[in-house]
């Protein structure tokens, strides 16, 4: 299985977050933790890279089987299992 990179986090380059903490007389002082994630350069270039092997019509149609109930078959779960099951051997 290859997973693609996502486009829609292609500009993302630093996220930060903070908690929704009010700050009142009695936290005046005190700092308020901010969590912050850092993409590398590695990472950007990955999810800058485009694949040439996308294709819209076949996402589109699994999409389709999925929400329908008709993709997962057991032969589908079977396969996957024993795809799994090779990866401990």
């Amino acid at each position: 299985m290859h997973i693609q990179p996502t486009n829609h986090l292609s500009n993302v380059s630093q996220t930060q977050m903070t908690s929704g903490h009010v700050k009142t007389e009695a936290t005046e002082g005190i700092r308020t933790p901010v969590d912050q994630l850092d993409f590398s350069v590695e990472a950007q270039m990955m999810m800058n890279q485009t694949s040439g092997d996308f294709r819209a019509d076949r996402v589109a149609d699994i999409r389709m089987q999925i929400a329908s109930g008709r993709y997962e078959t057991t032969e589908k779960i079977d396969y996957a299992v024993e795809r799994l099951l090779d990866q401990f051997a």
